[in-house]
């Protein structure tokens, strides 16, 4: 299991700046570690550093830092229907109660809250629910954010569901995905590649019916930014696979272009590029500094 780490950075004593690297397991492990208290935020000279490490992921900005929560809720569950062998109906069985997620960042100094995600906990007719949040990935003051939903409503089997969202921590809103990453005939050109299959000839991925899910942020070894985009086409229920939902497959190929939002991340201070040559075992997830109020996107 990847440990998932944040880094804060003191670049400047005199003007209090701090550079927040965040090392996150991308994937299904990552509200897990969480949950288990292995997130930490290290704190990192201007040379990379460590000076002080905490508990927990933050994200910094002009207003300070925030740090990311979440807390599961009960979902109350509904038996599916039983019939004997005369259509009579039987006595349901007893469900074990759903959950779902609810993400904040909460602000560090004044416990001033962000709601990222506010699921419904008004569920009905699911024998079955789980919802689940993971932070992908950080960039700045972006945040990549991953919602999965399962439910299982008495049918032949259950199905999930996913969705994405992204976040700007400075601004305490939703934002809208960049457009501008470039041409995407090529990229899709790869996905189709690597989503056909000869054993799912009846769910063949062509130019109608790939789109693209979702934007994926990474990092390298020396931490230059990367970006991934996600293309989804639908496929059989067994056949699911690439993390989208069930009935899809997914593949993630690099981008063409990186939005201009996130130009002033693809290079790294000296510090944070120095903790990750010291790190080899990291897998980095995000930087964000305090400085000119957390405003670095590009534009």
């Amino acid at each position: 299991i990847v440990n998932v780490t944040h880094i804060v950075l003191r670049l400047d004593p005199l003007f209090d700046e701090m550079i927040e690297v965040a090392q996150v397991n991308v994937g299904e492990k990552l509200a897990g570690q969480i949950a288990d208290g292995q997130a930490v935020t290290h704190h990192l000279d201007a040379v990379g550093r460590e000076v002080e490490t905490r508990d927990g992921i933050y994200v910094a900005t002009g207003a300070g830092a925030w740090q990311w929560h979440q807390e599961g809720r009960e979902i109350a569950t509904t038996p599916c229907e039983r019939y004997d062998d005369e259509g009579g109906v039987l006595p349901g069985e007893p469900t074990d109660p759903g959950e779902a997620t609810r993400a904040t960042l909460v602000h560090v100094a004044s416990g001033a809250e962000q709601i990222v995600v506010d699921p419904d906990t008004n569920v009905e007719g699911a024998a079955d629910y789980q919802h689940g949040v993971e932070l992908v990935a950080s960039v700045g003051p972006y945040l990549f954010v991953r919602e999965s939903t399962y439910a299982n409503t008495c049918g032949v089997h259950g199905n999930t569901g996913v969705a994405v969202t992204l976040w700007d921590a400075v601004e305490g809103s939703k934002i809208a995905l960049p457009d501008d990453i470039g041409p995407l005939d090529d990229p899709r050109a790869k996905a189709i590649e690597e989503l056909s299959d000869e054993n799912d000839d009846l769910f063949a991925a062509n130019d109608s019916t790939v789109e693209l899910t979702e934007l994926v942020p990474g990092f390298g070894p020396d931490a230059t930014l990367s970006l991934g985009l996600q293309f989804t086409a639908p496929t059989c229920y067994a056949c699911t696979r690439g993390g989208w939902g069930s009935y899809t497959k997914s593949a993630i190929v690099p981008a063409q272009a990186m939005p201009a939002m996130l130009v002033a991340f693809a290079h790294p201070p000296e510090a944070v590029r120095a903790f990750a040559a010291s790190h080899p075992d990291v897998q980095l997830g995000g930087w964000s500094p305090t400085a000119l109020s957390g405003r670095f996107i590009g534009r």
